[in-house]
């Protein structure tokens, strides 16, 4: 089994078994992996996502937001996302 290791103070740091850095830049994605790594069992629907993370946009931009940011974190991360 794979862990995953996120640190937030002094700058967000991701790492999967005290592996080298994993590459994610974009701050929406290291929010959205953080927001997710807090309660890991606990369920959230795709909407609830999109809008606590891009609440300035429509709903339809948002959801887009979404799954671009979900593909990227996929690329970098074998989790179950």
């Amino acid at each position: 089994m794979t862990h995953l290791s996120i640190r937030l103070f002094g700058g967000f740091h991701a790492e999967l078994d005290s592996g080298p850095p994993l590459g994610i830049r974009r701050k929406k994605a290291q929010a959205l992996l953080a927001y997710l790594a807090v309660r890991p069992g606990l369920a959230r629907s795709r909407d609830s996502l999109a809008a606590l993370l891009w609440s300035g946009t429509t709903d339809q931009r948002a959801r887009h937001n979404l799954r671009q940011t979900l593909f990227a974190l996929r690329r970098v991360t074998p989790g179950p996302f």
